[in-house]
Formats: C-alpha cells, structure tokens, sequence
C-alpha cells in the first residue's frame, strides 16, 4: 500500500512526525496548556476525579498536570501495534520519525564515507560504511535489540513513565544515538541492528501485514520500504546492502531469513513475558490495579525518583522488602524467561501432537504456526491493558467497538500468515519474474488458461505456461 506511494511526500510526512515529536519533548519542559484539561471543575473526560487510588495502602495525591506523557504513553504508543500488524512493516518504516533522525547526516550529506577500489572501472570510489556481515552484532542483533528493548521498558517502570524531565532527555539520548549511527554508516543500520522498537515491528508485522505490498508485486523498482531518493523518472533505489535479507527490500523473505537465527525464538517468546509483566507489576507494587487503570502513573510529580528504595512489591497489606529498583528488573528476567520456557514446552508438546497427526511436518513449520499464535497471543494481551486508562473514559458502546476492531483485526492478521511457508514465498517470487516474460507470448496461450489476464494467474498456473511457452511440455 504505502510501498507505492512517492518518496517527497512520504518525506514530508516524517518531517512532520519528526515535528511533532519534537514538540511533545518540548511539552514535557514545558506546557501552560495541558494542565488545565485536567482540573477538578474543567468538565472534561481527563479532569481529575475525587476517587480514591492507593498505592501500598497509601492514598495518592493527585494535582492538575501536564499531560504529554499521558497522551504518548496512553494516546500514541498503544496504537503502534495494530498500526504495525493493519499497514505493515512498509509504511511503518516510511512513517518513522526516528527512522528520519537516522538519515539526517545522509540527506545534509555529513555521512562519513570509505575509500574503495573498484576494479572493473580502475576508479576510486567514496561509499558509506556498514556493518560486516561476518561480525559479532550482525550475528547476535536480534537478542542485543530485544535487550535494548527490555531495558526501556524496565527503565520506564522506575524513572521514566511520570517524571517529564527524565522522560524528555529519555527522548533526546535515543534521537542522539540514532544520529550518530547514521553519522558513521549507511543506510538503516540503526533500524536493522540497534533500534530497540525493532522486535516489536518484526513481531506485528513478520511476514506479512494485512495491508502490505508484496516485493515481488508487479511495476515496482523499489519494492516495499526500500532505502530510496526521489528521481526525475520516479523514486531511485539508494540501497547501500547494509544487512543481507533486509527487511526493507521483501520483508518476507526477512522473516524466512531470521526466523532460525540465534535469537529469534528467544524475541518472541521472551517478548511475550515482557508485555504481561510490565502491565501486572503496576499491580505488583501497589497493590491494586487502580494505580494502572486510571493513569495515575503518567503524573506523579517528581515521585518516580523517590520511590527506587521503596518496597518493590506489596501483597495484601504486606511489604516485600526488596528495593524497587532491584524488583522492577527481577520481575522483568523471571517473567521474559518464564514466558520463554512456556512458549517452547508449548512448542514440544504442539510438535509431538502435529507429528503424530502428520510425520511430514516440519521443525519450521512448527515454529511458524507457534510464532504466529504467539505474536497474536501477545498483541490480544496487550489490548488487554494498552490505552485502558483512556478507553475507560468512552461509552460503553465504544468500548465494545474498539474491543472488536482489535480482535477482528489481529484474527485476520493470523490467519493471513498462519498457513504462510517460504515455499510459498519463493514460489510467488519466481512466478512473477516469469510472469513478465510471459506478457510477450501470453496471446497465444492465454485459451490454456481460459482466458484469464495474466495478472490473475497463479504461481502454479504461469509455471506451467512458463513451460509451455519453452516447449517443454
């Protein structure tokens, strides 16, 4: 869908995310505006209401506040996801504000470059550097990035969720971090290798999402996301191979590609831990779950700070004397490693029932179909809790609406995948490379066929025709 769309104006969209981005971070230093949505008698749905809420049997004192972490925290992060799993990986990546801080030394060309010598034409030439394939962070980035990602999530449980201050330079480190990747190499090293989010788009989007443009769709130079330059005749590939199967170029045979790498079962399974855990330890310390439902830990002015030496856990009535900034952490590991022994005892146990059913199947179709039942298992668990403290503020009516659209979109999503195989995949590839060279003959052949328009065709169908055409049947 968004794999056609032009490079200029797909630009100015990320320009304008980047804007709007910079403008939250703004907001969490300074905002004379928000504060006022939020008093007792502003009549508005985010007006602080006289219900009780306490944590470790302590009321919690709530006063007007600026609301920009709230709206990231409850508004805009929770629609990521089905953003993610509806339009795909494509237009994510096309979209991504921190994607463009990224290319930033690029498109003001203060990319630092390499000198190589190009033997067919005897020509020195300057190209951006990139990541060796043979090397330690292209073998193991798929569990370094799930790390990076547990981190923040875990940093957000003890410093960054409520205090604005932290939360903004929070913001400013990881836009630093992406500039300076894109300062030293090429293309989307940042996206493909570091970006600590990349689990989370690989998980919802791999390998395929309900709206995304297929690589091998006809008339497309520069498939999918593909790093690209705006062109007199159209955009331009600028593709610098800065990671071999990129998920830019066909991001199902990405998913194909990784999916057996070290890592991959561990990112899924273990994400699934870390979704589940970072929503029950708000119960966990506090004691209830009003603490997390009605927000309140989007504005706890100055308190996140305060409260690391705190008990880390509270059940019923009871302190567990262990600091929060050592629980928040253990919680976190035992929960990612639980989840990621659940997942592969579910693995062994739907492996021996599948073999038993079928002797032919394999080990990587086991692994698909648990893949995909987990990514929606995961997604469903975090609709569970993701926007509730804004979701709660509709109808009824609503609710129930926003409910079903989620269940419904992220069925489909599976099922779209769930029976998907890399056959399949390079199948569909190479019959569309034949399908252009079938366009030449196809007149003569098309009665074979009933007369279908050779876009209709299947893979089987312009196979055969591919052999007929040669003579070879």
């Amino acid at each position: 869908m968004f794999a056609k769309a032009p490079e200029r104006r797909m630009v100015t969209v990320r320009l304008i995310l980047f804007i709007a981005w910079i403008v939250l971070i703004v907001s969490l230093f300074w905002d004379p505006v928000t504060p006022v949505l939020t008093q007792p008698d502003s009549g508005t749905p985010f007006a602080l209401s006289n219900k009780e809420v306490r944590v470790q049997g302590v009321v919690l004192e709530q006063k007007p506040y600026a609301m920009g972490a709230r709206m990231f925290w409850t508004m805009i992060l929770p629609c990521v996801p089905l953003f993610l799993m509806v339009f795909g990986h494509e237009a994510w990546r096309r979209i991504c504000p921190l994607s463009l801080s990224s290319r930033i030394p690029y498109y003001l060309g203060l990319q630092f470059m390499r000198k190589t010598f190009n033997r067919q034409t005897g020509r020195v030439e300057r190209k951006p550097m990139t990541i060796s394939q043979d090397s330690w962070l292209a073998r193991w980035h798929l569990p370094l990035q799930f790390v990076f990602l547990s981190s923040g999530v875990t940093a957000r449980l003890l410093f960054i969720n409520s205090d604005r201050a932290v939360f903004a330079f929070f913001f400013i480190g990881i836009i630093t971090a992406a500039i300076i990747t894109g300062l030293f190499y090429g293309g989307k090293t940042w996206c493909n290798y570091l970006c600590p989010i990349a689990p989370m788009q690989r998980i919802y989007t791999m390998p395929r999402g309900i709206l995304e443009t297929p690589a091998h769709a006809p008339k497309l130079p520069v498939t999918q996301s593909m790093c690209r330059t705006p062109g007199k005749d159209g955009d331009q590939s600028v593709c610098v191979s800065c990671i071999t199967a990129c998920p830019d170029v066909d991001l199902e045979r990405s998913y194909w590609e990784i999916y057996k790498r070290p890592g991959s079962r561990f990112t899924y399974y273990g994400y699934f831990g870390m979704v589940l855990m970072f929503y029950v330890y708000y119960y966990l310390y506090s004691g209830g779950w009003d603490y997390y439902f009605t927000g309140a830990w989007t504005h706890e002015e100055n308190a996140q700070l305060n409260q690391l030496m705190n008990p880390g856990f509270w059940f019923n009535g009871y302190a567990v004397p262990i600091p929060k900034i050592i629980a928040a952490p253990l919680a976190m590991g035992l929960a990612v490693l639980g989840a990621y022994a659940l997942w592969c005892g579910i693995e062994a146990i739907y492996r021996r029932v599948a073999r038993k059913l079928d002797p032919s199947v394999s080990d990587d179709k086991v692994r698909h179909h648990m893949f995909m039942v987990c990514a929606w298992v995961t997604i469903n668990t975090f609709y569970l809790f993701a926007g509730r403290p804004n979701i709660a503020l509709m109808p009824p009516w609503l609710q129930t609406t926003v409910n079903t659209l989620i269940v419904v979109a992220t069925t489909v999503w599976l099922m779209k995948n769930i029976g998907r195989s890399q056959e399949d995949h390079t199948e569909e590839t190479l019959a569309s490379a034949l399908r252009s060279r079938l366009a030449q003959s196809y007149d003569r052949l098309k009665d074979l066929v009933r007369g279908k328009r050779i876009e209709d065709l299947s893979p089987a169908e312009i196979n055969i025709l591919s052999k007929v055409s040669k003579g070879e049947s």
